[in-house]
């Protein structure tokens, strides 16, 4: 019993807190920084997710940016003009600096992917020849696995290159692959990193080594979607390329969704894209900032609006109940679980307080009464069993009433 007990506590301390996304709405005139940070406090600033986890959920980069091509052809040749003045460190920090500009990229082009991968042999060629083996080898197998095979200048790269290359091509052939399902509602042609991986109309399943590796979609009308971050374990992984849904996302200055009319679906396909459990739109207008909060399990949907900046404390920590869903299998946890899952930390706070020290004391007074039947003392026996039963009672009373009370302010506050 104690062993189940102390599980049950554990997996409350394990339960992470709901999650929420505060998105933009548009196409009107989007939320200014100071409203969007009041939505973000109004909603529950320690569960809404910051604008850079946002970008990370959905690119795989805290800091994501369309770079200007012409500002990285621009670098690139820049590079090649300061190796003909045999500034191999100047050129070779431009290079390395493209190579930034391409894993921040919140949208890759064939343009970016030809310009970042000549840059890269460049940076492997002037290794070389520097005699800088180990960093030209480190450089050559990032080439490979960002581009795969690519097909060298012989006139411009010394013979020692294609060598490098092949070597670094065949240690990536060596490594293990795992499968990896591309679901896609766009048809078009799809990309690791800058590797082609061929045509697909809805799917198309692959192999990519272990580890973390960007796919993404260019579309017929050469549009792309955003880099979706994979992550090929043991048993590989699926990826579902919503090229419809990024292509109705900006990310700067901050998250916001094109969706001139009902928003409600394509909340709720976000929300799924972000991980989170709600998520709130907010739309900039003349009466004010409005919105409208999904909850992206059930899918339901209810305006929102956004209150005076003058909060109670309990409304600054946590959603208001408007968001708080009727039923979830969570308000059926003890030790105040219930409560912390419908976004009531106080009151979790108070019934896992009472519950843990209803606990101890029900330990305590079975481990009494077991040491006296232990030692015999028979004349002590019966009113350490008293407290031991009475301890029980007392706890198991305390956590049915706790997982009563969740489920029941549940379903008279929830939505």
């Amino acid at each position: 019993m104690l062993a189940w007990l102390l599980s049950t506590v554990a997996l409350v301390a394990a339960t992470p807190p709901a999650s929420i996304a505060v998105v933009a709405l548009g196409p009107a005139p989007l939320p200014d920084a100071a409203t969007y940070d009041r939505a973000r406090q109004q909603v529950g600033a320690d569960h809404a997710l910051s604008t850079a986890d946002l970008w990370e959920r959905l690119t795989g980069n805290a800091a994501p940016h369309d770079p200007d091509l012409d500002s990285v052809q621009k670098m690139f040749a820049e590079a090649r003009d300061c190796e003909a003045r045999y500034d191999t460190a100047g050129a070779n920090a431009l290079r390395l600096q493209i190579v930034r500009v391409f894993d921040r990229a919140a949208h890759l082009s064939p343009t970016l992917i030809a310009t970042t991968a000549n840059a890269m042999l460049d940076l492997v060629a002037n290794l070389h020849g520097d005699e800088q083996r180990r960093e030209a080898e480190r450089q050559a197998a990032e080439i490979v696995r960002r581009f795969g095979a690519l097909q060298i200048d012989p006139i411009r790269y010394a013979p020692g290159m294609r060598e490098l290359l092949g070597q670094a091509l065949a240690r990536s052939r060596r490594e293990a692959e795992r499968p990896v399902h591309i679901e896609v509602d766009t048809a078009g042609e799809v990309f690791a990193e800058g590797r082609s991986l061929g045509a697909v109309i809805t799917r198309l399943t692959t192999t990519l080594p272990s580890g973390r590796t960007r796919v993404w979609l260019l579309d017929h009308n050469g549009r792309a979607s955003l880099p979706y971050l994979v992550e090929a374990g043991d048993h590989g992984a699926t990826v579902k390329i919503q090229t419809a849904l990024d292509l109705a996302l900006s990310l700067e200055p901050i998250v916001a969704l094109r969706c001139p009319a009902d928003c409600a679906e394509p909340l709720r396909a976000l929300g799924v894209r972000l991980r989170v459990d709600r998520i709130v739109g907010v739309r900039a207008g003349d009466d004010g900032p409005t919105g409208i909060a999904v909850e992206v399990q059930s899918g339901v949907a209810s305006p929102w609006s956004l209150g005076s900046a003058a909060t109670t404390p309990e409304a600054a920590t946590t959603p208001s109940t408007a968001l708080r869903p009727k039923f979830r299998p969570l308000y059926l946890l003890p030790f105040g679980g219930g409560q912390f899952a419908g976004y009531r930390p106080i009151a979790g706070g108070v019934v896992a307080g009472v519950d843990l020290g209803l606990l101890a004391w029900h330990v305590l007074a079975w481990r009494a009464h077991r040491d006296a039947l232990a030692r015999r003392d028979f004349g002590q026996e019966p009113a350490l069993r008293s407290r031991r039963n009475l301890s029980a009672g007392l706890f198991y009373g305390a956590l049915a009433l706790g997982v009563v009370e969740a489920v029941v302010v549940g379903a008279i506050t929830g939505e």
